[in-house]
C-alpha cells in the first residue's frame, strides 16, 4: 500500500520505518513543523496542575523548566510517557 504521512519530519520518522517495515511504501509530506517560541517566563506560584495535548508541548516546558512536583494531565498515552520520562512523577 503506498501512503502520504503528514506528521511533522521528526516524529515522521519513526512512524515512516516502522511502515516500511511492514511493506508500505511511505512518502512523507510534513504539513507541520515544531517551532518553540519564548514567551518568557511563566509564574508557576499558583499552578496546580499541568495539562499537556502532545509530546512536543512537554519537551517545550521542560526545556525551560524544572520537571515541578506538579501534576500533569496528557491527551494520550505517549505524551504521558514523555512526560514520566522527563521527570513528573504524577502523570
Amino acid at each position: 500500500m503506498r501512503l502520504i504521512l503528514t506528521r511533522p519530519e521528526a516524529q515522521a520518522r519513526q512512524t515512516t520505518a516502522m511502515l516500511r517495515a511492514r511493506g508500505h511504501q511511505v512518502v512523507q509530506a510534513p504539513l507541520l513543523s515544531i517551532q518553540s517560541l519564548d514567551p518568557g517566563r511563566i509564574r508557576l506560584d499558583d499552578v496546580s496542575a499541568l495539562a499537556f495535548t502532545s509530546a512536543n508541548g512537554v519537551r517545550a516546558f521542560v526545556a525551560r523548566y524544572d520537571a515541578p512536583a506538579l501534576p500533569v494531565f496528557t491527551v494520550g498515552q505517549a505524551t504521558a510517557q514523555v512526560a514520566h520520562a522527563s521527570g513528573f512523577r504524577t502523570v
